[in-house]
């Protein structure tokens, strides 16, 4: 047929503008040394370059795109590469029950080891998921595949037996009672922005009613009314598993086995399991579990049993649920002193009270590593925008005074760490700029010191007011900084003419924390009452660019430690009564409030993209935050 007829039907078929939508070795008949293809019962018209396909289908010959309830003008095509496949090797790509062969057409690439090698990539771009990808047309398709097949490798077969099968199930369904899945087209965008499981919290409505279906065997067999019941909506949580309750009602039916699977693997992941029914009525039960965030998709459940298959479509929708726990490492007895998490919050570095540096792998939770490096008590820590580098300052401990160093890790390597000696004390803030290759650190002796974390070389030595440093934060534009101090000033830097250029607020609190907007133009600080000075638990925002105090908010006076994230826009809260309080800066209120830690929360970090956070108490554990809005 592809080797001798010069004008193959199926190519004949999309010149006039009409798609078969069913061919198979049981359609094409062999007619005076020619191929003619009969059965035209599901013929149509294409008016345009795609439309929708209802109807029955033979699951085993159809296109991936018939599932998703659409036809192309290369459907055909694809039908086409099946049956050769058939005719060629006498067996098919995708074989098994109705609901594996539909699985088959959607995600799996095509078995074509019946063929030889020489062919398989010419009937495989016919095979392709999308429909743009195909040959341009069936007659392009047969003239490829015939310029591979010599002429010496031609032999004469004589005539022979393909094994039969049994006549094949086919969905006898309206318009809007057809199977659906996503379209292979946005599969690649279906996960949205989120990328790890641990990545968000979010809520799985399955926004399917009662579906009624209309099911029966090809050959004239009876059709039956089945009713699909599946619930209005499901809650379900990141990294959560339930059961999702389906029940398929006929009186009379034995039984049923459930499975359900969707467009997109990396989106939701189903498993399903039989489930044994009474005289009434049949019960399907299928485990999905959220295994990463996606916007928006639409999952496809299949029922089979007592020789018919019935499938519905659940609609998912992700909807925000606010701050909710990810993960928590516990067991540990030592109260944390400080953390930073990297990007995505892969990983995470825990600064104990005592002892050495630890590097959590927060998404493969395995249990934290020490980072190389002699012991000292570390005051501080930062990770770099990209992750690739972390720097952690020496505080006090109880017996020795801190030497004032800081010590630099390569995160990608885990070797030993450079030391960074200057400082003659303690040293309480770092941070890194946004380069990642350049980092700020204070301490004791109110000096600013900027490092270059390549040479591991001092770069500069600023002097300001004689203050004990808090807090640090580098500008978006890198040229600027802000330090906090303990006695409640806030110093705005220009680090290219090494100055303070202004002084935000006078001496009030203690300032725990410091941020830039993203576009750098406001600066946002936190500060609470000190001993012998006037209580002062607020927070406030600053225009960057005249010093005026733009918003003040007031925060709770159990604030033990706080964090801004990246952008300024929110503020982590960790309090003397176990809790943590996620705030809005810009609408001025308290978002959620997170309880889990057993006494005071000793401290709290961002990650670079704001979108995770993490908790250490003094109880010793530390717990990992999704903080989508």
């Amino acid at each position: 047929y592809l080797n001798e007829s010069r004008h193959p039907s199926p190519e004949g078929e999309g010149r006039v503008g009409i798609q078969h939508r069913d061919i198979k070795p049981q359609n094409l008949l062999l007619v005076g040394g020619s191929v003619k293809v009969a059965d035209f019962g599901l013929a149509r018209i294409l008016r345009g370059s795609q439309t929708s396909h209802t109807g029955s289908l033979t699951p085993s010959y159809a296109a991936p795109e018939f599932f998703q309830n659409q036809t192309s003008r290369h459907s055909d095509q694809y039908s086409l590469g099946i049956t050769y496949c058939h005719l060629r090797g006498g067996r098919l790509p995708f074989t098994g029950s109705f609901a594996q062969v539909m699985a088959g057409h959607l995600m799996r690439p095509p078995d074509l080891s019946m063929l030889p090698p020489k062919e398989r990539d010419v009937v495989a771009r016919a095979l392709s998921k999308d429909p743009d990808a195909r040959w341009p047309s069936c007659r392009a398709f047969a003239e490829e595949l015939q310029a591979r097949v010599s002429d010496r490798e031609r032999t004469v077969v004589p005539p022979t037996m393909i094994p039969g099968e049994a006549p094949e199930e086919e969905i006898l369904a309206t318009s809007d009672a057809t199977t659906v899945v996503p379209r292979h087209a946005r599969g690649v965008g279906w996960l949205g922005r989120w990328q790890v499981l641990a990545a968000g919290a979010a809520v799985v409505l399955v926004l399917v009613g009662a579906i009624t279906w209309a099911l029966g065997r090809r050959l004239g067999a009876e059709i039956e009314p089945f009713r699909l019941e599946l619930p209005s909506t499901l809650t379900l949580r990141a990294g959560e598993r339930t059961r999702i309750p389906i029940r398929l009602v006929r009186r009379g039916w034995d039984g049923a086995v459930g499975l359900a699977f969707e467009g997109n693997p990396e989106g939701v992941a189903i498993a399903g399991r039989s489930i044994p029914a009474g005289s009434d009525e049949a019960v399907i039960e299928v485990e999905a579990a959220l295994t990463a965030s996606a916007s928006r998709g639409e999952i496809l459940v299949v029922g089979t049993g007592g020789g018919r298959t019935a499938a519905g479509k659940l609609s998912l929708t992700i909807e925000p649920t606010g701050a909710v726990e990810v993960r928590c490492l516990d067991g540990r007895a030592e109260p944390v002193a400080c953390l930073a998490l990297a990007p995505g919050g892969r990983l995470a570095l825990i600064g104990p009270v005592e002892g050495p540096v630890q590097l959590w792998d927060v998404l493969g939770g395995r249990e934290p590593s020490r980072l190389p490096g002699p012991a000292g008590r570390v005051a501080c820590l930062a990770v770099a925008p990209d992750g690739r580098r972390a720097l952690a300052g020496i505080g006090d401990d109880p017996f020795h005074a801190s030497d004032g160093s800081l010590r630099a890790w390569d995160l990608e390597t885990e070797a030993e760490p450079r030391n960074l000696n200057g400082h003659p004390r303690r040293v309480s803030a770092v941070a890194i700029f946004p380069d990642g290759r350049r980092a700020l650190s204070s301490g004791d002796d109110a000096s600013v010191r900027v490092w270059d974390l390549d040479s591991g070389q001092e770069l500069r030595t600023l002097r300001g007011p004689e203050t004990v440093v808090t807090c640090l934060a580098v500008a978006p534009d890198a040229r600027h900084a802000l330090a906090g101090g303990a006695d409640g000033s806030v110093d705005f830097w220009d680090l290219d003419r090494g100055e303070v250029v202004r002084r935000l607020i006078g001496p009030r609190g203690e300032v725990l924390a410091v941020a830039f907007s993203a576009d750098g133009t406001r600066a946002y600080s936190a500060s609470v009452g000190a001993p012998f000075r006037v209580p002062d638990e607020t927070l406030r925002a600053w225009d960057v660019a005249t010093g005026a105090e733009r918003r003040r908010l007031a925060i709770p006076e159990t604030v033990a430690c706080l964090a801004f994230a990246p952008d300024g826009r929110l503020a982590l809260i960790g309090c003397t009564d176990g809790t943590v309080r996620l705030w809005d800066v810009a609408a001025g209120r308290e978002r959620a409030r997170l309880s889990g830690h057993d006494g005071r929360v000793a401290c709290v970090a961002f990650a670079p993209d704001g979108h995770l956070a993490l908790s250490g108490g003094d109880d010793g554990t530390v717990r990992l935050w999704s903080l989508e809005p």
